[in-house]
């Protein structure tokens, strides 16, 4: 059975870890001793193997937000995408890629889309975590038991009151959405809000599917926002979302965004849908 810490396990792990004491956990479901390992700034970790520290330690982090009830089609464009950010590695010196970089990929850790990503991840050698909530059933509630699936190499678990906490400690470098439910819409609302604040560095965040789903889930919302005045001098943040139908767009982004040349950020253009897409969109002027 899964272990599932409280937010008193988690800062007890958090202070250990900061006065150098380690954590160990004999995990069955991984068949690993794992270590409690945090990455520097940040007040969160994960349960790595020990082989894997160092590769943890220095990675930047990938992740897929999505339905635990729908897996859908997006296996071969994952590993294309994937596969492409490695590539291109190999002739970029970006901070957050270039040669040396390693990668990691977080999702849920359950069935679906979850289950999709960690898998792509660990056949690409692309160290493959989740952060795994008790959705166990409760009395009255309306909740799809997830059970862990078989690719997480590394993790960090959270009882289901902690929820919140769970979304606010994925601290991905690089967001990527795919169809979802109300989850998912919360999730997305947290990325949206992380780089409003400044919390996280406006990078881009992928959106995969057709623009018009996209724009059903978000448009209308950015637009009674713009227009009644409620975002204004944020407006911009519509410039961080990037819708993309498959792999070779995705690439597109990523590769505009480490040369330096993606319009991204405050001083970037403003897109009515709440997002842009990878085709030609004329930016809404304000």
């Amino acid at each position: 059975m899964e272990i599932f810490f409280s937010a008193e396990d988690r800062a007890l792990l958090h202070d250990l870890a900061k006065f150098g004491i380690p954590t160990f956990w004999v995990d069955a479901a991984t068949r690993q001793i794992l270590q409690y390992i945090e990455k520097p700034d940040r007040d969160s970790g994960f349960f790595v193997s020990i082989k894997d520290v160092e590769r943890f330690l220095k990675s930047t982090v990938w992740g897929i937000y999505g339905s635990n009830l729908l897996e859908g089609n997006f296996e071969g464009e994952l590993r294309i995408l994937l596969s492409g950010i490695q590539q291109m590695q190999k002739r970029l010196s970006h901070p957050l890629l270039k040669k040396d970089t390693p990668l990691c990929l977080v999702t849920g850790g359950g069935p679906g889309a979850m289950e999709v990503g960690n898998r792509v991840a660990k056949e690409l050698n692309i160290l493959s975590l989740a952060n795994i909530v008790d959705f166990r059933p409760k009395d009255g509630a309306v909740v799809n038991e997830q059970h862990q699936n078989p690719y997480v190499e590394a993790k960090m678990t959270y009882r289901l009151d902690k929820l919140v906490e769970r979304q606010a400690e994925f601290n991905l470098d690089f967001p990527i959405f795919l169809m979802g439910g109300i989850g998912t819409d919360f999730e997305f609302c947290l990325e949206e809000v992380r780089r409003k604040v400044g919390s996280a560095p406006s990078n881009p965040v992928l959106l995969f599917g057709e623009p018009e789903y996209w724009r059903k889930k978000i448009s209308s919302r950015f637009r009674c926002n713009l227009e009644s005045g409620t975002i204004h001098g944020s407006e911009w943040i519509s410039n961080c979302f990037y819708c993309v139908q498959n792999a070779a767009q995705a690439l597109d982004v990523y590769e505009s965004f480490f040369n330096n040349t993606l319009p991204i950020g405050k001083s970037g253009p403003v897109y009515e849908d709440g997002f842009c897409t990878t085709y030609d969109q004329p930016p809404k002027s304000i």
